[in-house]
């Protein structure tokens, strides 16, 4: 996915990855952290 997401800003100018609020601080940081080792956003979505 990580792969997949730098590929995607050589086409794409602002490429998002999502998660949803369900997974807990920890996991919701880890991937902030992820998201910006990539720079790329990162959307937390509430679980509908």
């Amino acid at each position: 996915m990580k792969k997949f997401a730098l590929d995607c800003k050589n086409y794409i100018p602002n490429v998002v990855l999502s998660v949803v609020d369900c997974i807990g601080k920890n996991e919701i940081n880890a991937c902030q952290k992820i998201c910006d080792n990539l720079g790329v956003k990162l959307r937390v979505r509430p679980l509908e």
